[in-house]
């Protein structure tokens, strides 16, 4: 558990989520990174983009909403980037290979961090879960990525939430 903010914690714990779910194979990952290395171009020879990169990021944390007379809600705002480049063929990626990008994200991030029955593990103490009054959302891919540089790219954006007493400490 990390001891700086909680939404690490949160965030480590949605890799593990997704890590679990998918399995990947070296050179794909998930992993939380600030700074990450994604080059799509061949200029990029030191950062080029080997594999599948999911990539989770802590997006932003808010005050917490009073939850009842003895119980807040503590809310954190995550973002997982899957980033990917198309290296079977010269030419623009096919929609077959695009399409099994689109429902790799759907069906491994999107959906299972929207399922009400959610309950992340992992580094959390307590139970974090979507929140059901916040949207999710999802860019289902970058169209200026994929005619630039032949490259999948899509964003999903997620709210989570904790319970906590009145002082912040999770029950």
């Amino acid at each position: 558990m990390s001891t700086l903010a909680r939404i690490l914690d949160v965030c480590d714990s949605v890799v593990s989520m997704i890590q679990t779910a998918w399995v990947p194979a070296a050179p794909s990952a998930v992993s939380r990174v600030y700074d990450p290395d994604i080059g799509l171009t061949a200029e990029d020879v030191n950062t080029r983009l080997a594999g599948r990169q999911v990539l989770v990021f802590p997006t932003k944390y808010e005050s917490p909403a009073q939850a009842s007379r003895d119980m807040l809600w503590r809310k954190h705002r995550v973002t997982v980037l899957t980033v990917e480049r198309y290296t079977d063929g010269s030419g623009s990626p096919p929609v077959a290979w695009m399409d099994a990008r689109v429902g790799f994200v759907e069906q491994m991030i999107f959906n299972p961090l929207r399922n009400p029955a959610l309950v992340l593990a992992g580094q959390l103490v307590t139970q974090a879960f979507p929140a059901p009054d916040e949207a999710a959302e999802a860019d289902v891919y970058d169209i200026d990525i994929v005619i630039q540089d032949r490259a999948f790219w899509a964003e999903v954006r997620v709210v989570l939430q904790e319970p906590t007493d009145l002082t912040g400490a999770t029950i």
